[in-house]
C-alpha cells in the first residue's frame, strides 16, 4: 500500500470526540456530542430518549458506520500553498506528513498508529544555505514538501519544490525541484517571458531545442518523487516551437533525475503545440501541471498530470525509460489532481472534476494500458449541495480494502469525509462518513490505512492547523 509517493489507534469516549457510539458512558448533566452519520445527521445519543422520541424509533436507528476519535493537533501555522503530503515511513511504522511554515521552512511530522506525533528534522541544507531568495521583495511559494525517508544522519530527506516570484506580475521568478539537501534536479531563473505573451513577444525570443543551447525556456511546474536512495522530478516547460516565422508555443512534459542542467535519455514524456489566435495572443491554459507518480515495483513507474482539463497517463520502466506513448483522457469536466495507489499488481486511480461533486475512479493491471476513470457510484445521502468535491486521496489496506477521503462543500462548511471500497472499487461502507468536526473548515485531506485496521485522516484547516483523526469503521 503506497499513496502518492507511497502510503502515505482505544476508542475515545469524551465530549471532544467527534463521534460517540452506544456503549460509552455519559456525563450525568450533559449528553456527549452526537457523532455525524453517513447522511450527516446526528447519531442517536446514549441518553434516555425524550418524550417526543419513541423508544422503538431510537432502537431501530442504525449507528453511524464509523467512529472518529478526538482530533489531535499535528502542527499550527501550515502554509495553504504547500498543503500536505502523507508518505509511509520505515515500512509503515509511521506516516510522515510534509508541509511548510513561515517564509518557506519545510517540516515533517511523524504520526504512529496511536496518534502520537513527533517531529523529524528535515535536511534542507542546500536550499537554506545556497538558494536564498535572489531579491528581498520576492515571495517564496513552496509547492510541496515530500518526505523521502530517513538519512543515515538521522535527518529526514525531503523533496522541496518551490517558486520565488516578484509581487509584480511578469517581472520574473526562480523555480527549483528536487531533494532539498543537494543541487536541484530542475531549476529555472525565468524572466517570465511566457506569463502572458503576444505573438510579437514570442517572435523576439531566442529559438533552440533546450536551455543548454541558448533557447529561451520557462519551466512552469515541477514535483519531486522517490525515496531516500533515489529521487526524480516531473516538470513542465514552455518555449518557442521553431525558428523564423514559427511563433507557436511548445509545452513539454519532462522526467529527470540528474541534478543540474543535464537530462536523462528520453526525458520528454509528452508535448503540446499552442498556436496564436486571431488577436495574436495565446489561449490561457496550463499544460502538464500537478503531476503525480507511483512506483509499480519492477514494472517501473506510472505518472499522471493535468493538461488543459485532461488527465494524462504515461508509463516509464525502472530506468525511467519510455515504454509507450502518453495518453490524454477527458472526463467530461476538467480533472482535479489525481491520487494513485498500487496493490497486488493492480493500479488504482481516483480523481475529482473541477468545481463538480462527482468522484471518478478506475483500476487496471499494472502491466496493462491505463484506462479512463469512470464515475464512481457512491451511496451518499448527503452529498455537497454547494461548492465542490476536491482533494481526493486513496490508500489500499493490507486486506485489499480501499480507503477513500476527500473534501466536500463550500467554506465555511468544507469538511473532510471518507468511505471504504472493496478491491473492485465498489463501495463497502454504507454511506460516506463525516470525519472532521463541524467547526473545522478544511482545505485538503489525506487518508492512510493503518495496520491496526483503523484509518488515519490528516487534514489542513483554513486557520493553518493540521489535525489528525483516527477512524474505525464497521461494514
Amino acid at each position: 500500500m503506497k499513496t502518492i509517493a507511497t502510503r502515505l489507534l482505544c476508542l475515545a469516549c469524551s465530549a471532544l470526540v467527534a463521534g460517540v457510539i452506544a456503549g460509552c458512558s455519559k456525563n450525568d448533566t450533559a449528553a456527549p456530542a452526537p457523532a455525524p452519520s453517513a447522511s450527516g445527521a446526528p447519531a442517536p445519543s446514549t441518553a434516555a430518549a425524550s418524550p417526543s422520541v419513541s423508544a422503538s424509533t431510537a432502537a431501530t436507528t442504525p449507528p453511524p458506520p464509523c467512529t472518529a476519535e478526538a482530533p489531535f493537533v499535528i502542527d499550527k501555522g501550515a502554509r495553504a500553498d504547500t498543503g500536505l503530503t502523507a508518505v509511509e515511513i520505515e515500512n509503515g511504522k509511521q506516516v510522515g506528513v510534509g508541509y511548510a511554515v513561515g517564509e518557506g521552512i519545510p517540516r515533517v511530522a511523524l504520526v504512529d498508529d496511536t496518534g502520537a506525533v513527533t517531529k523529524a528534522d528535515p535536511d534542507w541544507s542546500h536550499v537554506k544555505d545556497q538558494e536564498p531568495k535572489k531579491d528581498a521583495t520576492m515571495v517564496r511559494h513552496v509547492m510541496r514538501v515530500t518526505p523521502l525517508g530517513l538519512l543515515k544522519s538521522g535527518k529526514m530527506r525531503v523533496g522541496m519544490d518551490l517558486k520565488d516570484a516578484y509581487p509584480e506580475k511578469g517581472k520574473g521568478s526562480y523555480l527549483r525541484c528536487g531533494p532539498a539537501e543537494v543541487e536541484p534536479v530542475i531549476s529555472d531563473d525565468s524572466a517570465a517571458q511566457f506569463d502572458d505573451p503576444t505573438e510579437d513577444d514570442v517572435a523576439k525570443l531566442t529559438y533552440g531545442t533546450d536551455d543548454t543551447d541558448g533557447a529561451t525556456v520557462d519551466f512552469r511546474d515541477c514535483r519531486t518523487f522517490g525515496d531516500v536512495k533515489r529521487s526524480y522530478v516531473l516538470a513542465s516547460q514552455v518555449r518557442r516551437e521553431g525558428p523564423g516565422d514559427d511563433h507557436n508555443l511548445l509545452y513539454q512534459w519532462f522526467v529527470d533525475e540528474l541534478p543540474g542542467k543535464g537530462l536523462i535519455k528520453d526525458a520528454i514524456i509528452d508535448k503540446r503545440v499552442v498556436k496564436p489566435t486571431a488577436d495574436h495572443k495565446y489561449p490561457i491554459a496550463e499544460h502538464f501541471i500537478s503531476p503525480v507518480a507511483i512506483q509499480m515495483g519492477d514494472l517501473g513507474f506510472l505518472i499522471t498530470s493535468r493538461d488543459g482539463g485532461n488527465i494524462v497517463f504515461a508509463k516509464r520502466n525502472s530506468k525511467l525509460e519510455k515504454t509507450g506513448a502518453a495518453m490524454a483522457m477527458w472526463l467530461g469536466a476538467a480533472a482535479g489532481m489525481p491520487s494513485l495507489d498500487v496493490s497486488n499488481g493492480q493500479v488504482y486511480v481516483l480523481t475529482t472534476e473541477f468545481q463538480k461533486t462527482d468522484l471518478y475512479g478506475v483500476l487496471f493491471a499494472a502491466t496493462a494500458t491505463p484506462q479512463k476513470p469512470q464515475k464512481v457510484d457512491l451511496q451518499d445521502p448527503s452529498p455537497p449541495t454547494e461548492g465542490a468535491r476536491e482533494s481526493a486521496s486513496i490508500d489500499v489496506a493490507a486486506n485489499g480494502d480501499v480507503a477513500v477521503a476527500f473534501v466536500d462543500g463550500k467554506a465555511p462548511a468544507r469538511k473532510a469525509r471518507m468511505t471504504v471500497m472493496g478491491s473492485d472499487l465498489k463501495q463497502k461502507l454504507p454511506g460516506v462518513f463525516d470525519v472532521s468536526p463541524a467547526d473545522a473548515t478544511v482545505q485538503e485531506a489525506r487518508v492512510v490505512s493503518l495496520a491496526s485496521g483503523k484509518y488515519l485522516v490528516t487534514y489542513l484547516r483554513s486557520d493553518g492547523q493540521i489535525h489528525g483523526q483516527l477512524v474505525s469503521c464497521k461494514y
